[in-house]
C-alpha cells in the first residue's frame, strides 16, 4: 500500500479525550499527520462515529481494546485490504490488584479474547521490547515503537540556589512503588536543609508522607498533561522508583524522558524499563534500593554542577532520539507495508476530515483530530461506571435510556443496557441496529439458556461463531447449549475446538 491517507487510533472507553495523557503526550498522531497527505483521528470505543471512521480508514490501530464486536470489523477491513494493527501497551496478564481493570483481566476468558483480537489483526505494535517478547508471537508481524515526546521545550534554565525541590508525579497505580521508598525519603528530606518534597499525586500516595512537616512538602493537584509538565519543570531532581513486578517490567521509560525534557536531574530504578536509556553517571543516577537513593540524593544535593551535567546530557539525548517528528516516517512505512495495494472504494478523506472539523467535541490541529466525548459518549461512560456501584444501577439504566433517545441509530446504549441488566428486549434492539454484534448474540444466547430454551440459545451462539470463528468462548457457550439438548458428541466436539483455539494463543515451545 502507498502511504496511508487516514489513520484512526482507537482507545478503550475513557471519560475524556482532551485530558487523556497518552494521546496528549505520546500518541504519534500529530507527528504522522504532519506528513504530506496523511490525516489522523483519535477516538475511543464509545464514540458514535467509530463505524464510519473504521470503514474509511486505511489503517485502524486498536490500542488494547478488548471487545468481541471488533471481530467482524477486523474481518470486513481485511476483506477490503485495509490494515488493522493491535497495540499492546501494558502487560494485561499482570495487572496490579489496585488497577481499575484488574477484575476484568482476572477472567481468563477476557485474557483469551484480548489475545484473539490481537491475533486477528494484520500486525501488532508494542511500546517496549518486553511486550514484544511476551506477545509478539500473536501477530503476523510485530514492531516496537517506544514512546516519544511530540516536541521538546526550550533547554531548561536553573538557578541552582540553596533550595532543592525533589519530586515525583503520577497515578495511584504507582502507590506500591512510592511506598517502598517513602520511609527513606521522609528521613532524608527531614535531615537535609533546604530540601522540599514535591508531589503531584492521589490522596493515597500523599498519605504515605504524613510524617513530613507541611513546611517540607508541597502537593500539586492532579490535572492535565500541561499541568503535569509545569510541575515537572519545577523540580530540581525527579524520582522514578519501580518495584520488581511483571507489570512494571513492561512499563516504558517515560519518567526519565519527561525529566530530561523539562530539566530535572533523574534518579531512576535499576530496572528493565530504564536500562537501555538512563546511564548511571552519564545522564542520570541509577539506584537499586533505598540506600542507593539516599546516596544519590546526597551527591546531587551537594553538587549543583553535577545536577546540571546530568540534565544537560539527558536533554541532549531526548532531543535527538526521542521526538515523534523524527520517527513518524518509521510508523508510516510500517503501516504501508501491511497491504499490497490501495483500499478499494476509497472515500474522499479530505472531505470527510472537513466534516469532522465541524463535529461537536472535535479538537483539530492541521490534519489531526481528537474526538472528545459529547453528551452521548459521556452518558454511556457514566452509566458503565455507575452500574458497578451499589445503589446506582437504576441511575445507570436511566442514563442509557436517555442516550438511546438522543441517538436512536446507535446500538451501544441498548447493548450495554441489555448486558448489564440481562434484558433480551434491549439486546434485540441492539442486534437490529447492528446485526453483526457478537456481544448481543452471546447475551441473547445466555438469557435463552438460563430460561431453558437450549435450542434457541444454540442458534444464537452458532450465529456468533459465524461472525467470530476465532473466539473460543463462543464454542464453549455453544457446547453448554448442545449438552443441554442431549447432543453430547456435538458438545464434546465444540469444547475440543475451543481448547484448540486457546492453545493457539500460546507461544511455540
Amino acid at each position: 500500500m502507498s502511504r496511508p491517507r487516514l489513520i484512526v487510533l482507537l482507545d478503550p472507553p475513557h471519560a475524556t479525550r482532551g485530558g487523556d495523557w497518552y494521546y496528549r503526550a505520546f500518541a504519534p498522531g500529530r507527528a504522522m499527520s504532519e506528513r504530506d497527505g496523511v490525516y489522523v483521528v483519535g477516538c475511543d470505543r464509545l464514540h458514535r462515529a467509530l463505524p464510519r471512521l473504521a470503514r474509511a480508514a486505511d489503517v485502524l490501530v486498536l490500542n488494547s481494546v478488548c471487545d468481541a464486536d471488533l471481530f467482524p470489523l477486523i474481518a470486513e477491513r481485511g476483506a477490503r485490504n485495509a490494515a488493522t494493527v493491535f497495540e499492546v501497551s501494558d502487560d494485561f496478564s499482570a495487572v496490579q490488584p489496585w488497577n481499575p481493570i484488574y477484575g476484568f483481566y482476572q477472567n481468563p476468558a477476557n485474557v483469551r479474547l484480548y489475545k484473539q483480537l490481537a491475533r486477528a489483526c494484520d500486525a501488532m505494535q508494542h511500546t517496549v521490547p518486553e511486550l514484544a517478547r511476551l506477545y509478539g508471537h500473536l501477530g503476523r508481524s510485530s514492531r516496537v515503537f517506544v514512546n516519544h515526546l511530540l516536541e521538546m521545550p526550550p533547554p531548561p534554565r536553573r538557578s541552582d540556589g540553596e533550595r532543592l525541590r525533589i519530586g515525583w508525579g503520577g497515578s495511584s497505580g504507582h502507590r506500591e512503588d512510592i511506598a517502598r521508598i517513602a520511609p527513606a525519603l521522609c528521613q532524608w528530606i527531614s535531615h537535609t536543609p533546604g530540601a522540599t518534597l514535591a508531589l503531584m499525586c492521589s490522596d493515597s500516595i500523599w498519605e504515605l508522607f504524613a510524617s513530613l512537616p507541611n513546611t517540607r512538602k508541597a502537593r500539586t493537584a492532579t490535572g492535565s498533561i500541561d499541568d503535569y509538565y509545569r510541575f515537572v519543570a519545577s523540580l530540581d531532581i525527579g524520582l522514578a522508583p519501580l518495584g520488581d513486578t511483571a507489570f512494571n517490567r513492561s512499563r516504558s521509560d517515560v519518567k526519565f524522558v519527561e525529566y530530561a525534557a523539562f530539566g530535572a536531574a533523574a534518579i531512576v530504578q535499576d530496572f528493565e524499563p530504564y536500562r537501555s536509556t538512563a546511564k548511571d553517571g552519564e545522564n542520570a543516577r541509577v539506584v537499586r534500593d533505598s540506600d542507593g537513593l539516599v546516596a544519590a540524593l546526597d551527591a546531587l544535593a551537594k553538587s549543583p554542577g553535577e545536577r546540571a551535567r546530568l540534565r544537560d546530557a539527558a536533554y541532549s539525548y531526548v532531543s535527538t532520539e526521542r521526538t515523534q517528528r523524527a520517527h513518524a516516517a518509521e510508523r508510516l512505512d510500517f503501516y504501508a507495508s501491511l497491504a499490497a495495494g490501495d483500499c478499494p472504494g476509497a472515500v474522499d478523506i479530505a472531505a470527510l476530515f472537513g466534516e469532522i472539523e465541524s463535529w461537536e467535541g472535535a479538537e483539530v490541529t492541521g490534519r489531526h483530530a481528537l474526538l472528545a466525548h459529547t453528551r452521548i459518549e459521556r452518558g454511556m461512560h457514566d452509566a458503565l461506571v455507575l452500574a458497578q456501584q451499589d445503589g446506582k444501577r437504576a441511575e445507570a439504566r436511566s442514563l442509557l435510556a436517555d442516550v438511546a433517545r438522543r441517538a436512536p441509530a446507535l446500538d451501544l446504549p441498548h447493548l450495554y443496557a441489555g448486558g448489564l441488566f440481562a434484558d433480551a428486549t434491549e439486546l434485540t434492539k441492539a442486534l437490529k441496529l447492528n446485526p453483526k454484534s457478537v456481544t448481543a448474540l452471546v447475551g441473547l444466547g445466555r438469557i435463552a439458556l438460563a430460561a431453558g430454551a437450549a435450542a434457541e440459545a444454540l442458534g444464537y451462539f452458532v450465529r456468533a461463531i459465524e461472525l467470530a470463528p476465532a473466539h473460543d468462548e463462543l464454542y464453549r457457550q455453544a457446547s453448554v447449549a448442545a449438552a443441554a439438548l442431549g447432543a453430547k458428541p456435538d458438545a464434546a466436539s465444540l469444547l475440543e475446538h475451543a481448547e484448540t483455539l486457546a492453545r493457539q494463543l500460546e507461544p511455540a515451545a
